[in-house]
């Protein structure tokens, strides 16, 4: 163990800092993130789903998504990213956050599907995403967009199937 830990550990306080390490979990997290984690993996890949994670401020919650992260990483078939909706004031911010990380991701994962997601990004989202904030004031995507959006979905979907991924 660093002397860095061994004085963390030794002091008689815990500060609130998520943990990467699993080998400081005192709180039992990795275990837990482990079944997530093959949950995630495992699960049939046809739907989509979500995993909410609540708990109060210090009780876990980001040690957890990150245990649960580096868990994924043993799985080649599982892309992981993160996205932090909070940082985000309108819904087109995150919109356009969403899919540059997604961007960011494929290229490094996939580049050679890297150049069709921008094409579907392109035609998807670029029409509704032209005049972005005014004045500080949020915009409308614009009547259609969630057809559009469900044209990026799909074809993000089929990229990664042929790909033999998921995300």
């Amino acid at each position: 163990m660093s002397p860095e830990y061994l004085e963390f550990k030794c002091s008689s306080y815990f500060a609130d800092t998520p943990l990467s390490d699993p080998s400081h979990d005192q709180l039992q997290r990795w275990p837990f993130a482990d079944r997530i984690a093959k949950s995630i993996a495992y699960a049939d890949h046809s739907h989509a789903f979500t995993i909410g994670i609540m708990g109060p401020s210090g009780s876990g919650k980001t040690s957890l998504l990150q245990f649960t992260r580096r868990k994924l990483k043993e799985f080649d078939h599982i892309i992981s990213f993160s996205l932090n909706a909070w940082a985000n004031e309108h819904e087109h911010q995150l919109i356009l956050a969403l899919f540059s990380s997604l961007s960011e991701v494929i290229k490094k994962h996939l580049p050679q599907a890297h150049s069709a997601l921008q094409d579907w990004t392109t035609q998807s989202l670029n029409p509704y995403l032209k005049h972005l904030v005014s004045q500080g004031k949020s915009m409308e995507l614009g009547k259609g967009s969630s057809v559009q959006l469900e044209k990026l979905k799909m074809g993000l979907r089929d990229i990664l199937h042929r790909n033999q991924k998921r995300l």
